[in-house]
């Protein structure tokens, strides 16, 4: 019950405008690897696995963060009539369609 109630407060969240869009979260991840922007990338992705993980998708225990930014990249890249949307919400679909829960 308490995740079904946290799951209804979080998503709201996701559908208001977020920090950044997709078009912007896309701009930083294309920066080269190892440069500050990338880092924003992969802080972003990271931020939004722990607030998601387990209840909007669910993570093996052995994928990395690299893993994870490289998917959402792909899926930027593969969707881009979605950017304008906001990157929490596409970063969330890009995992969930990977790595969704098993019903239980």
């Amino acid at each position: 019950m308490k995740k079904i109630l946290f799951v209804t407060l979080l998503i709201p969240s996701f559908v208001q405008a977020g920090f950044y869009t997709g078009n912007e979260l896309k701009e930083q991840c294309n920066k080269p690897t190892g440069s500050y922007n990338r880092g924003i990338c992969h802080g972003y992705v990271s931020a939004v696995i722990d607030i998601g993980d387990n209840i909007l998708f669910c993570l093996p225990s052995k994928v990395t963060l690299g893993q994870m930014s490289d998917l959402v990249i792909k899926y930027m890249n593969e969707n881009p009539a979605q950017l304008h949307k906001s990157a929490d919400s596409i970063t969330v679909s890009a995992i969930s369609i990977d790595f969704p829960c098993k019903k239980r």
